[in-house]
């Protein structure tokens, strides 16, 4: 009797666990409309425009944050910029131009972004993208 009463415990305890099928899919907060980055006298232009999906409270400001990385994922420089000091609500749309000094061996670019706060914003496509 107190074997069963056991192995009905623990079926009850993994039977839920059971259901979930790995990890659950969060919608993005922000989906990157338009992305470039260039080179050009010496400088990496990185321009784009960002789209807010949702909010759970009002976004004060928005900060956008650039990973420069060489071949084989080698990290070579970290830019941080602001790109709104606005209240931004579901369906805005952020222009962003920025640049930064170029570094040779830079081939690609991550991109994520942060609220005023310092809140870190799930991006549907953070990268990578590719350095014209």
């Amino acid at each position: 009797m107190r074997k069963v009463l056991v192995c009905l415990l623990l079926m009850a305890t993994l039977l839920p666990a059971a259901g979930r099928k790995g990890k659950s899919h969060k919608e993005p907060d922000l989906t990157l409309v338009d992305f470039g980055a260039r080179r050009e006298n010496g400088l990496i232009l990185i321009d784009g425009v960002v789209r807010v999906n949702k909010v759970v409270e009002p976004l004060i400001g928005m900060r956008a944050k650039f990973e420069l990385f060489a071949p084989g994922k080698r990290l070579l420089s970290e830019q941080e910029s602001v790109i709104s000091q606005e209240v931004l609500e579901e369906g805005d749309e952020v222009p962003f131009y920025l640049q930064c000094r170029d570094h040779v061996k830079a081939v690609h670019i991550w991109v994520s972004f942060r609220s005023k706060k310092r809140m870190y914003l799930n991006l549907e496509n953070p990268g990578p993208y590719g350095i014209e």
